[in-house]
């Protein structure tokens, strides 16, 4: 095994020596550390289950030292990832002292985030699961001027953890008035133009102030359900064939349950959904009669023959590290 210089600096940090470490993961291998090789043929360790790699951060949770050590040695990827900034997920490879903060706010920025096209943001992730209200305000401070780069929605399905930090942050309440309002603004036009519930997410609905949530819901009453039927076959085209109809019409059947939900929760009358949510099924239904799905020998699926009740070890996720 070789460190590279960032990892061999760490150890030097930690008081010990890259022969003492390559000795120690040697002894913790199979036992509290497994060795896994990736893609390109690279052996990297990991912890063997995640109840050990809790243990280790709370062995080093009340020695800022080390905890400051054991940051340096996490590269930026790594860092969102594993660390936690006061927030509620549990898990994470070491949960950070509210003094060292900025060191990780200073890691965390938001301009690389926004410029990526991908559709999942680690950085999202983090700030809406493992940062803290403290947190947030520093990382918004820091990352002022490029919050407004989170208004840039294109795609709900595509974008959508853009919408999460934002309402992250309005949930801790440092996001800046007018960047809230127009992310309203935002998701009441695609709401309506792009028959879309996503607004309605858990993790987004925080943006809408309880008068905005009711306001939207009475708009998708008087201009989304009129026209509901057409929206619904109007989603399910655009397919290639070989896309099966619960698929085409999967859109459709978790923006009206979403809104059926919302409905129910405001004791108002769900009949119009109920049957837009039946009229659903009876077209995958029948559109399933008609459909070939296309397949070849090369993928067909293996058969299997049939088993009796699996034996596995309920604690086989412990060897093999999950």
């Amino acid at each position: 095994m070789k460190l590279s210089d960032h990892h061999a600096e760490t150890v030097t940090l930690l008081g010990a020596t890259t022969p003492e470490v390559v000795q120690a993961f040697g002894h913790l291998n199979e036992t509290f550390l497994t060795p896994l090789t990736d893609a390109q043929g690279v052996t990297k360790w990991r912890f063997r289950h995640p109840t050990v790699r809790e243990g280790f951060a709370a062995a080093i949770a009340d020695d800022p030292n080390a905890v400051r050590i054991v940051l340096n040695g996490l590269t930026d990827d790594e860092l969102v990832k594993q660390v936690n900034c006061g927030g509620t997920a549990a898990g994470t490879l070491i949960t950070n002292p509210a003094h060292l903060y900025p060191d990780v706010v200073a890691r965390t920025p938001l301009v690389p985030a926004l410029e990526s096209d991908a559709w999942y943001s680690p950085l999202a992730s983090f700030l809406s699961r493992r940062a803290s209200d403290n947190f947030l305000g520093l990382w918004a401070f820091h990352n002022a001027e490029a919050l407004p780069g989170l208004l840039s929605v294109d795609s709900y399905r595509s974008a959508s953890w853009r919408l999460t930090v934002l309402a992250s942050l309005n949930r801790a309440q440092v996001l800046p008035h007018p960047l809230r309002e127009r992310a309203v603004e935002i998701l009441e036009r695609k709401t309506v133009e792009d028959f879309e519930a996503k607004w309605l997410d858990s993790d987004i609905v925080d943006l809408f102030t309880a008068a905005e949530r009711r306001a939207l819901l009475d708009r998708f009453t008087e201009e989304v359900l009129p026209q509901i039927d057409y929206l619904i076959d109007e989603s399910a085209d655009g397919f290639f064939d070989d896309v099966s109809p619960s698929e085409r019409y999967g859109h459709a059947r978790e923006t009206v349950e979403a809104y059926l939900a919302a409905f129910e929760e405001d004791m108002r009358d769900t009949q119009r959904l109920n049957e837009a949510l039946s009229d659903i099924e009876y077209k995958v239904a029948q559109a399933e009669e008609s459909f070939e799905p296309k397949t070849s020998d090369f993928f067909a699926p293996t058969k299997h023959p049939a088993t009796g009740p699996s034996q596995r070890d309920q604690f086989d996720d412990v060897h093999v590290g999950h």
